[in-house]
């Protein structure tokens, strides 16, 4: 099922670029942005709020709505000091994704929204705690402020069998997720 997800929005995302393709002239635009995560779910048993960092490359064409962003990130979360809660230690997820930009307000975009897979990797720090490789998916807006050749943007981020199940102690059998809300700029 998974999988019939991944070749569906991967088809979509070949459809849209090969419609952007021919209705203006290319752009590209590299980028960083910086910000805080936020754990959600059972992830925020074991983390705190932590750092986010990232490096991007957009493509889009002149007046067109849509446009693509390739995203390497970077997120820190420090452990939860609890007798409670099974140690994790200082976790980091690092991501790889492609995502589709598109503005929602016409071509003179201010408000947008954002939506991509990747590949995504769980490490926590803890010893006997595993790592853990998955595929997985991201959605959010963004408010892009053309004074400073910025935007502000917050996404959801999911990705499958990254946690250990609370129960049994299995690794995998959970999906994390996480809220990193960035201030980035683009030249």
């Amino acid at each position: 099922m998974k999988f019939k997800t991944i070749v569906a929005f991967s088809v979509v995302m070949l459809t849209l670029a090969s419609r952007l393709n021919a209705q203006g002239a290319d752009q590209y635009s590299f980028g960083v942005a910086g910000g805080i995560v936020i754990p959600s779910n059972q992830l925020s048993d074991a983390v705190n709020t932590g750092a986010s960092g990232s490096l991007m490359v957009g493509m889009g064409n002149t007046g067109s709505a849509f446009g693509f962003r390739f995203d390497a990130a970077y997120n820190w979360l420090p452990k939860v000091d609890s007798p409670t809660v099974a140690a994790t230690g200082d976790v980091k997820i690092l991501s790889l994704t492609g995502n589709l930009v598109f503005s929602l307000i016409g071509v003179d975009k201010r408000l947008y929204a954002i939506t991509g897979i990747g590949a995504y990797g769980y490490r926590p720090s803890a010893s006997g705690t595993k790592k853990a490789d998955d595929f997985g998916w991201n959605a959010g807006f963004g408010i892009w402020l053309p004074a400073m050749n910025g935007f502000i943007e917050a996404r959801y981020h999911t990705f499958y069998r990254a946690l250990p199940d609370p129960v049994t102690g299995a690794v995998g059998k959970k999906s994390a997720k996480f809220i990193p809300v960035t201030i980035g700029f683009l030249w």
